[in-house]
């Protein structure tokens, strides 16, 4: 809600003309005003952030959020971490910091299999990663590689995955590293991105977008 309200801070009057000072009420019932006379007074530039000041008040008045703000209380008064931090510093600590790409790559842990930072394939694999996916591209990425899309606690240098060397020339059914996909593999304990030796830039891409179209759901080699 926080990110759709930004939002319409920097919208222009053309892009609010659709707004009134109302809500969606219950299924099957009208909409609700959130000021008397609401749903003919049109949402503007002048106006918005009275418009989002009540929005605001009419859902944190709602007993949905009473019942879900009671919840949180009782979790978490005993370590009083609702009087220590700021808002902005709970939404940190459960969501995550910003994203710090570098500091990712930086996380990676390359030993004993074969790669190494300075490795070519490793090198090419970064290129690829900052060069070429979209800011998009690259939070559905570290959903592959940890099931959630947001900054973990403690930065997303705390991630700490090993990228390793994936089936050599060839795999065991003889097929070359270009027809294969990587690989996301979370039994040893850690996350582990199994990366085939490509020779060619183009077919990493390739393969890493697909892994990341199909959500790393198991999907590692391109079938015939």
């Amino acid at each position: 809600m926080a990110k759709g309200m930004e939002t319409l801070l920097e919208a222009s009057d053309d892009d609010l003309s659709d707004y009134r000072f109302t809500v969606d009420g219950p299924v099957n019932e009208p909409e609700i005003e959130l000021k008397p006379g609401g749903k003919d007074e049109v949402v503007t530039t002048a106006n918005v952030r009275e418009y989002i000041e009540l929005y605001a008040r009419h859902y944190t008045a709602s007993s949905q959020f009473k019942v879900f703000s009671k919840s949180f209380r009782s979790m978490f008064g005993c370590f009083g971490l609702h009087q220590r931090f700021t808002p902005q510093e709970l939404m940190s600590l459960f969501q995550g910091g910003e994203y710090d790409w570098k500091a990712f790559q930086k996380s990676f842990g390359y030993d004993e299999k074969g790669y190494t930072a300075n490795h070519l394939v490793v090198k090419m694999f970064w290129s690829v990663f900052h060069g070429d996916l979209t800011e998009d591209d690259k939070r559905d990425f570290l959903r592959v590689m940890t099931g959630a899309d947001h900054v973990p606690i403690g930065g997303i240098q705390e991630v700490r995955p090993r990228m390793w060397p994936m089936g050599g020339d060839k795999d065991c059914k003889g097929k070359p590293p270009k027809d294969m996909c990587p690989e996301v593999n979370t039994c040893h304990g850690f996350i582990v991105l199994h990366l085939p030796m490509y020779r060619k830039r183009e077919h990493l891409k390739e393969r890493l977008m697909k892994l990341i179209e199909m959500k790393g759901h198991g999907f590692h080699k391109i079938p015939d």
